[in-house]
C-alpha cells in the first residue's frame, strides 16, 4: 500500500477496502495484457463486453505506452511512418458526375478547399489524413469535427484523450461510453469534447453533434464504441525488442571500454598493487583501474600478469535473428510484412504475396477512411457549396472516388504483363483487375474512351498525328524474359496522310461516308443510326461555302481540318456519326468566345478569324444541326 492509502486505512478501512476492490477490478477485467502494470499472465477472460469495467483506463494506458514507444523506439516510428505513407502517401478526388464540364468545376472547386480545409490554416486535406490515420494507429481512435469558421466549413482535429476524460465522468450510465452519448438503440447522437491545457486539466466540455463529427477508430468488436492502440497487440513485443537492443548496446559498451585485467599473486587487497595500478578518486579509495592509451608500454610487477578479454563480436547473429523474429511479429500483427514496412530486400514468389497480402491491408484501410471521414467531408462541402451557388445545385453532383496511391510492386512491368496475360487467357475480368487498383472499371473506361476522343480532336486542332500526343504501342507479353506479344484488341494499321486534307490517321477520320470513306468507317457504321438522316442541309453549305470564301479573302481563320470540313459542308455529302459528333465538339468548345468575337470586325472590315473559323464548321446552322444529330444518337444508345 502506498503511503496516501495507508492514511486513508487509518481514517477509514471501509474507504481503504473499496479502493483496493476497485483496483483489482480494474485489473481482473483489463482485455489487453499490455494495458497491465504487471507481466504476468492472467486466465482467459471469459463474457466481457468490449467496454468493460476500467475499459477507459484501460484505452488510456494503451494509448500512453503507444506514444511513448513511437517517440522513443525507431523501429515502432518507422513501421507507423512507412505503413501511413503507403495507405495516404497521395490522396486526390475524381468527380464522376458523367459531365465533364461539371467534373472539372468540381474538382477545381474541392482543390482548393482541400488547400484551406484546417481551421488551423496550418495543414491541407492530405497532411490531415495522414495525421488523423497515425493517431487512430497510435491511440486507437481520432476525431474530426466540420464547423463553421468566418462563414466557410473547416476541418478541426480532436485527439483520442480530448474525447471524454481520462476518467469516466458516470460508469452507471449506459447511454455514456468512453465520451459518447448513445440513444436507446445504442447510436451515437453526440460526442463530449473537451480542452486540455498545457498542464494536462480537462476544461471547457463541448457536446458536438454525431452528424458533425467524423469518428476514425480502430474497431476490433461490433460493441466498441472506442477504438484502442492497433499497436495494442505488439506494444509488449515492441518493449521487448527496445529493451533488449538497449541491454545489446550497453553490453557492447562495456566489452569496449574494458581491455583486459592485471592479475597478481598477492591479490586484489595487495597495497603495492593498488598503488601501481592508479591513482586515488575523490574519497581516497584506490582506484584500480586504468586508461590503455596509444603507443604506451605497461611494464607489470613480480607477480602480475595481463589477460586481455575476447571479442565475443557482439551482438551475435543468434541476437540478431531474435530480434528480426520480433520485428516480423510486430509487422504480421498489422497486417503486412517487415519487407514493405522496414524496406527489407526480398524477391521471388514470397516477396510477391507479402506485397499482396499489404495491398490488401492498405485497401482496407482506405476504404475505412472513405467511409469514416472523407466521404461524409466532401458530400457535406459539395452540399455547402450547391446551397451558396458556387457549384450547380444538381443530385450528381456527389457522384465521384478517391483516388490513392498506386499498387506496390517489385517489378511493376512483369506484374502488369501478367494481369494481362490472364485477362487474355479469360481467368480474370477487367472489373477484378481495376478493382486491384482501387479503381471502378466502367469509369475507368469511360475515362480512357474522353481521353482517347479527346486527344483526337487535340490532334485534329493542333494538325498533329494523335500518337505524337499518346502513343499507342502494342505491349502485352506472357513472359516478362520474352519479347511482347500482340495486343488483345486488333487495332487498324495507320497509314500517313496522302494530301493536305487528311491530316489525321485513319483511327479518327475527317471524312463522310458519301466521298470515299474509308473501310475501317464503313465497318463501324451503327444500324440503329439508320433513322437518323446526317446528310448536311442547305443553310449549312451556305454558311461553310461563306466560311471558304472568306477564308481565301482575308487569308486568316480556320485549320487544314476546318477547310476540309467546310468542302464536305458545301457538297452536302453524308457525314459519319463520328464526325458528327466532332462537329457538336467543336461548337461546344468555342461557344465561350462567340459573344467576343462573332460580331468583332478587323481593321481591313473583315470578319475575326474566330468568325471564319465558325463559318468553315457550319456556322450556326451547323451548331443546331449537329445538337440535335447529337442528340439523337444518344437517345438510341440508351435504348
Amino acid at each position: 500500500m502506498t503511503l496516501v492509502e495507508k492514511a486513508i486505512a487509518l481514517f477509514s478501512p471501509r474507504a481503504a477496502l473499496e479502493r483496493e476492490i476497485a483496483r483489482q477490478k480494474i485489473t481482473a477485467f483489463s482485455r489487453f495484457d499490455a494495458a497491465k502494470i504487471s507481466r504476468a499472465r492472467p486466465q482467459a477472460r471469459t463474457n466481457m463486453p468490449a467496454e468493460q469495467i476500467g475499459g477507459t483506463t484501460e484505452r488510456v494506458r494503451l494509448m500512453n505506452r503507444a506514444r511513448d514507444l513511437d517517440d522513443n523506439f525507431s523501429t515502432v516510428r518507422a513501421i507507423l511512418t512507412h505503413f501511413v505513407v503507403h495507405v495516404a502517401g497521395s490522396l486526390a478526388y475524381q468527380a464522376r458526375t458523367g459531365d465533364a464540364k461539371l467534373d472539372e468545376t468540381i474538382e477545381a472547386y474541392l482543390n482548393e478547399w482541400f488547400k484551406s480545409c484546417d481551421i488551423t490554416a496550418r495543414h491541407d486535406l492530405q497532411t490531415l489524413t495522414q495525421l488523423a490515420f497515425r493517431a487512430m494507429l497510435v491511440d486507437g481512435d481520432c476525431g474530426i469535427v466540420i464547423a463553421r469558421h468566418n462563414g466557410a466549413l473547416r476541418l478541426q482535429t480532436v485527439t483520442a484523450d480530448r474525447i471524454g476524460k481520462d476518467i469516466d465522468a458516470d460508469v452507471n450510465d449506459p447511454l455514456l461510453v468512453g465520451g459518447i452519448k448513445l440513444d436507446v438503440t445504442g447510436r451515437p447522437i453526440s460526442y463530449q469534447i473537451y480542452n486540455r491545457d498545457k498542464s494536462g486539466r480537462y476544461l471547457d466540455p463541448r457536446e458536438i453533434k454525431a452528424e458533425l463529427v467524423c469518428h476514425i477508430a480502430n474497431f476490433t468488436r461490433p460493441d466498441e464504441y472506442r477504438g484502442r492502440s492497433a499497436l495494442a497487440a505488439i506494444l509488449n513485443d515492441a518493449q521487448d525488442v527496445a529493451d533488449l537492443i538497449e541491454y545489446e548496446k550497453m553490453a557492447a559498451r562495456w566489452a569496449s571500454s574494458q581491455a583486459g585485467v592485471v592479475k597478481t599473486e598477492y591479490g586484489a587487497e595487495e597495497e603495492i598493487a593498488s598503488v601501481l595500478r592508479g591513482d586515488k578518486d575523490q574519497f581516497g579509495n584506490d582506484i584500480k583501474l586504468t586508461a590503455l592509451e596509444p603507443g604506451r608500454i605497461n611494464y607489470l610487477g613480480t607477480g602480475e600478469s595481463m589477460e586481455v578479454f575476447a571479442n565475443n563480436n557482439r551482438p551475435a547473429q543468434a541476437f540478431a535473428n531474435f530480434v528480426r523474429y520480433l520485428e516480423d511479429r510486430m509487422c504480421r500483427a498489422l497486417g503486412t510484412s517487415a519487407r514493405v514496412v522496414l524496406d527489407r530486400s526480398s524477391a521471388g514468389p514470397e516477396a510477391r504475396k507479402d506485397l499482396r497480402q499489404a495491398e490488401r491491408t492498405f485497401a482496407f484501410w482506405r476504404t475505412h477512411l472513405e467511409s469514416h471521414f472523407l466521404n461524409k467531408v466532401v458530400r457535406l462541402v459539395l452540399l455547402d457549396a450547391a446551397a451558396k451557388g458556387d457549384l450547380p445545385a444538381r443530385a450528381e453532383i456527389n457522384r465521384g472516388q478517391w483516388q490513392w496511391p498506386g499498387s506496390v510492386s517489385i517489378d511493376a512491368g512483369r506484374d502488369a504483363r501478367a494481369d494481362i496475360e490472364l485477362w487474355r487467357m479469360g481467368l480474370t475480368t477487367a472489373a477484378e483487375l481495376y478493382g486491384e487498383q482501387g479503381h471502378d472499371w466502367q469509369a475507368s473506361l469511360k475515362q480512357r474512351a474522353k481521353e482517347a476522343f479527346y486527344i483526337n480532336e487535340l490532334a485534329k486542332e493542333l494538325e498533329v498525328w494523335p500518337e505524337q500526343i499518346s502513343s499507342g504501342v502494342k505491349s502485352v507479353a506472357m513472359d516478362p524474359n520474352k519479347a511482347p506479344v500482340t495486343s488483345p484488341v486488333e487495332v487498324p494499321q495507320i497509314k500517313p496522310p496522302t494530301n493536305e486534307s487528311a491530316v489525321t490517321p485513319q483511327t479518327s477520320y475527317s471524312f463522310n461516308c458519301g466521298t470515299g470513306a474509308a473501310p475501317e468507317e464503313k465497318q463501324y457504321a451503327v444500324k440503329k443510326y439508320d433513322h437518323i438522316n446526317f446528310k448536311p442541309s442547305a443553310p449549312i453549305a451556305k454558311q461553310a461555302e461563306m466560311g471558304l470564301r472568306w477564308r481565301e479573302e482575308y487569308k486568316r481563320g480556320g485549320t487544314k481540318v476546318g477547310v476540309a470540313r467546310a468542302r464536305d459542308l458545301k457538297n452536302r455529302a453524308t457525314l459519319s456519326p463520328s464526325t458528327v459528333r466532332r462537329m457538336h465538339s467543336f461548337f461546344s468548345r468555342h461557344e465561350s468566345n462567340k459573344a467576343k468575337h462573332y460580331n468583332n470586325k478587323q481593321p481591313d472590315g473583315g470578319p475575326s478569324a474566330w468568325r471564319i473559323a465558325w463559318q468553315l464548321w457550319g456556322g450556326n446552322a451547323g451548331q443546331s444541326w449537329a445538337r440535335a444529330r447529337v442528340k439523337q444518337m444518344d437517345a438510341a444508345d440508351r435504348r
